[in-house]
């Protein structure tokens, strides 16, 4: 997910980082058109960061696949909402990675936000974005997290 640059109109919320969403109470609308529409990940190399990873003599890789905020690293036949289907990259990061880490002798994992989802009405957290019409987190789990793990 791209950056905020820990700030939100000029409101610094304190310890954001990664819950910018959540800490300036930014709509989901708002925060994909000013985030997720202008991130442009094309620099991205697999190869040299897992390189470098493994020059610095680390031995495992964990890599956020999908944070709170909703947004897939990888491509989801679960939805839109990730990094192949909204960016200019339209490569799959995750995977990149994974094979990566793999011919290069590093072991690899991710982290995936399975219930805590901003973006989507089934997803715990969002208390703010007044414009989602909330569903049961059952479906979201059943029709999205589990498919999206699974992939």
């Amino acid at each position: 997910m791209p950056p905020t640059g820990g700030e939100d109109k000029g409101y610094v919320p304190p310890n954001s980082a990664e819950w910018m969403m959540n800490r300036a109470n930014i709509p989901i609308a708002e925060y994909v058109k000013e985030n997720v529409r202008r991130s442009n990940p094309t620099n991205f190399d697999a190869r040299a960061l897992v390189r470098l990873a493994r020059e610095a003599g680390m031995r495992h890789l964990v890599f956020t696949a999908k944070h709170h905020d909703g947004f897939s690293m990888f491509a989801s036949k679960a939805g839109h909402y990730n990094v192949v289907e909204a960016t200019p990259l339209k490569s799959d990061v995750v995977r990149e990675l994974a094979e990566t880490c793999r011919e290069q002798g590093i072991r690899f994992g991710f982290c995936y936000s399975q219930a805590q989802d901003w973006h989507h009405p089934g997803g715990i957290g969002n208390t703010w974005d007044k414009t989602i019409k909330r569903v049961p987190v059952d479906p979201y789990v059943r029709e999205k997290a589990v498919p999206e793990v699974n992939c």
